[in-house]
């Protein structure tokens, strides 16, 4: 996979909120408030990224559909 196709970065945001999901699941687990902290700082990073990728996903598609549908108009 080229590391900008939309395969690319769609497996990219997948791994990223399956590290939200594993981080919101340590914060309910965990008792000091630092640690509690840390977490969200890391969940809101990671959704942060994730809201960045989703939005390249979209915009690679929606180029996709452009460049089809003027093949399709060159026909």
């Amino acid at each position: 996979m080229k590391p900008e196709s939309p395969q690319h970065l769609r497996s990219r945001y997948n791994d990223i909120i399956d590290e939200v999901f594993l981080t919101q699941a340590k914060l309910d687990a965990s008792r000091f408030e630092w640690s509690r902290n840390e977490y969200r700082d890391r969940i809101k990073e990671l959704q942060i990224q994730a809201r960045k990728l989703d939005q390249q996903i979209n915009n690679l598609t929606e180029f996709g559909a452009e460049l089809l549908n003027d093949a399709r108009v060159l026909k």
